[in-house]
């Protein structure tokens, strides 16, 4: 099964912003504190959810094939 690790990091200051909840069609992970999660997947198209208390959510579409490493910023929240 392919392997996809996803970064979490401030858009702003592009530090790793740890603790963040990832979710991969509804399978969970939470980021270290350098802001990586990895999650063994089955190849297909997947829906990417990430949350972090402060940060505006963020939603992105991948597909899957082979291992990959993404890296997605979030925009700090002013609410």
């Amino acid at each position: 099964m392919p392997k996809l690790t996803i970064e979490v990091r401030d858009i702003y200051t592009k530090q790793p912003i740890p603790f963040v909840s990832v979710s991969v069609d509804g399978i969970f992970g939470r980021t270290d504190l350098q802001g990586r999660v990895v999650f063994d997947l089955p190849p297909k198209d997947y829906v990417i959810e990430v949350r972090a208390p402060f940060y505006s959510p963020r939603t992105e579409k991948l597909r899957l094939m082979v291992d990959t490493s993404i890296t997605l910023h979030l925009i700090r929240s002013i609410f």
